[in-house]
């Protein structure tokens, strides 16, 4: 069962039982580098993009740390309530006011010619406003793995009533090696329209395969990579993750729908309590993790029920949690006040009973 109780693990420190295995402070994020607003594992590399700048940690098992840091400035302003994707070619910038969206590669993000600028008004002169989905939920965009940005926009139809729109983007991020130069371009751009009816605001965008599941407050559509939508589900879904093999969804209604054909078709699942669609969830190895605030648990899932245990937080107390990845041996929690590690072997410790 899975619980959250009033009885909070977000707990005063002093309340707190001394323990060995607590989570480890990285000095190397200090002052305006503590808050990371999201993270990514990608390649041999952790990405994370924080209110000042983007970094990446490289494994390195030379240094003292285990790994290299780079950090670079950014040329958009990360917002705490919008969180954007980073793939393992390049990272997208945007602010819902702004005309553009800017496309960085993501291992070289201010070498000239390596990132680019996409005018939303040359796309569609009647571009009101990007779409976004409070970063607890998720991303905002969505790339999938053939380098093709998927984000929603508002527009205006002829007579200047607000409509909702997608705009599917291909993306060449340049060369991986910058000795062998080339510019990063956009090789096409589709704007896709959609029944302004029954579609007219953002719920969640997120990717399945190579293909993608957006929701417009009253529906789920499956959208290609070709740019063709579909009607998946007649209701919206707030979230999703998988948990193998099996993509599971939080409805806006409050029900719980899973999917044995990556997100094709859905039907629902059983009754969950409604706080577990606020944990966002993540994998280290085959096991599917979770986290809200500052707690953490790992979690089954299976036909007919799911189970769940609490882990071991102390050190964490009083954090928000932006993002968990495993990296380079460890646990590497972001949060807006530090950057946390743990080595792997101990992140599974289970909260004992009497402190839950």
């Amino acid at each position: 069962m899975f619980v959250l109780s009033s009885c909070s693990k977000d707990a005063p420190l002093e309340q707190e039982v001394e323990r060995t295995n607590t989570w480890t402070v990285d000095e190397r994020f200090q002052y305006h580098f503590k808050s990371q607003l999201y993270a990514t594992k990608i390649g041999n590399k952790l990405a994370m993009i924080g209110p000042y700048g983007y970094t990446n940690l490289k494994s390195d098992s030379s240094m003292s740390q285990g790994s290299e840091i780079s950090r670079y400035a950014l040329y958009f302003t990360p917002s705490i309530n919008v969180k954007l994707p980073i793939s393992e070619r390049y990272f997208v910038g945007a602010n819902m006011k702004d005309d553009k969206v800017l496309f960085v590669n993501s291992d070289y993000p201010v070498s000239t010619g390596l990132s680019f600028s996409l005018d939303m008004r040359t796309i569609d002169p009647t571009f009101q406003e990007l779409l976004f989905v409070h970063s607890h939920f998720g991303e905002s965009m969505a790339i999938n793995d053939k380098n093709q940005t998927l984000m929603a926009y508002r527009s205006a139809d002829e007579n200047n009533y607000p409509i909702m729109k997608l705009l599917l983007v291909d993306v060449d991020a340049g060369d991986e090696e910058p000795s062998n130069f080339s510019w990063m371009k956009i090789n096409n751009s589709k704007v896709i329209d959609l029944d302004r009816e029954s579609h007219y605001g953002m719920d969640m965008i997120t990717t399945t395969g190579d293909n993608f599941l957006v929701s417009s407050h009253s529906k789920t559509l499956h959208v290609s990579s070709d740019g063709v939508y579909k009607e998946v589900l007649d209701k919206a879904l707030v979230r999703t993750f998988s948990d193998k093999d099996i993509l599971y969804g939080f409805g806006r209604n409050g029900d719980f729908y899973q999917s044995s054909d990556r997100g094709n078709s859905w039907r629902k699942a059983y009754d969950v309590e409604r706080l577990l669609s606020d944990v966002t969830f993540s994998h280290v190895g085959d096991q599917l993790v979770g986290y809200r605030y500052g707690q953490i648990w790992k979690f089954d899932f299976n036909e007919s029920g799911y189970e769940a245990e609490e882990l071991v937080n102390d050190g964490l107390v009083g954090n928000l949690i932006t993002s968990l990845n495993e990296f380079d041996g460890k646990i590497y929690i972001t949060t807006l006040s530090g950057v946390y590690h743990k080595p792997i072997e101990q992140f599974f410790e289970v909260k004992p009973n009497e402190e839950k």
